[in-house]
């Protein structure tokens, strides 16, 4: 939800009509889909492929700093993804995504 909220007052501030609504609807939809149903961006950061993270959080973040706003969960979000951004080659940390090691998958 505060992902969502904190875009819908960056929308707002560059002009964008979006309502309240906006956020509710996007957090019914997604409280709606089954359990086992994960993001694009999960699905690639299990696998070790690059992160969308910088078009998707980053942006917010970015674009938020510029209109003089915040956006604390988009920034945070960004930044903890920001060691696998480029994939799993990326790390900075040299550690790998808890699912891959709960699994036991050997690091690429």
């Amino acid at each position: 939800r505060r992902l969502a909220e904190e875009t819908l007052a960056l929308a707002r501030a560059r002009g964008i009509g979006l309502g309240r609504e906006a956020v509710d609807q996007a957090v019914t939809m997604a409280r709606a889909m089954p359990a086992d149903v994960r993001a694009s961006l999960a699905h690639d950061l299990a696998a070790g492929k690059r992160l969308e993270s910088d078009w998707l959080m980053g942006a917010v973040a970015r674009l938020a700093r510029d209109a003089g706003i915040e956006a604390p969960a988009n920034e945070t979000v960004a930044a903890l993804l920001a060691p696998w951004k480029n994939g799993i080659g990326d790390q900075r940390s040299g550690s790998r995504p808890a699912e891959q090691k709960d699994r036991g998958e050997p690091g690429r």
